[in-house]
């Protein structure tokens, strides 16, 4: 599991996720998690997937289609009409903060956005984006994996995300020659 910038995840942390991705949904998007008839194909050229599979463990998480089912059920409850129906009689999408965890393991650590699963999508999903969309609202509501988040505030502090000077970069650089 991710070790996250944020220990507690509270109501506030999931409504700042949740809504990040209801405003991040455009017409593009809608129709890329329309599209998914989830055949699988995608998981076939997702890296992640197959190294989990090889190993003999098949682990549905992995494929990319799943990686986006967040985003699509608040989608359907904003977009749809059946959606809108089962939000209005309170049947809508309810985010449980270990949901968030997983999300953020999902997104953080299981795709690098290679663009492989677009590419083998008969459809032309473009989920790297959806993962990307996924990725912001966890940034968003706070809740970036904890080393990528010391690596980013090095990056602006330092200039690097190991937290290397100039100077000591330079020194580096005439070790190595």
């Amino acid at each position: 599991m991710a070790v996250l910038s944020k220990e507690e995840i509270g109501q506030e942390e999931v409504e700042k996720f949740y809504q990040f991705c209801k405003k991040s949904i455009d017409m593009e998007v809608a129709s890329y998690l329309e599209a998914c008839v989830r055949c699988g194909i995608c998981a076939e050229a997702c890296l992640f997937y197959m190294g989990e599979n090889v190993s003999g463990r098949i682990d549905p998480t992995l494929t990319p289609a799943y990686k986006a089912d967040l985003l699509r059920e608040i989608y359907k409850e904003n977009y749809t009409l059946l959606g809108r129906l089962k939000k209005l009689f309170g049947f809508g999408v309810k985010i449980k903060p270990e949901e968030l965890k997983e999300q953020a393991r999902l997104a953080f650590y299981t795709c690098t956005n290679c663009d492989r699963c677009t590419k083998a999508c008969p459809m032309g999903i473009d989920t790297p984006r959806l993962v990307s969309i996924v990725r912001g609202a966890l940034t968003h509501a706070g809740l970036t994996p904890k080393d990528l988040a010391d690596a980013t505030n090095l990056s602006v502090e330092k200039g690097s995300p190991l937290g290397v000077d100039t100077q000591t970069f330079l020194q580096r650089l005439e070790f190595i020659s």
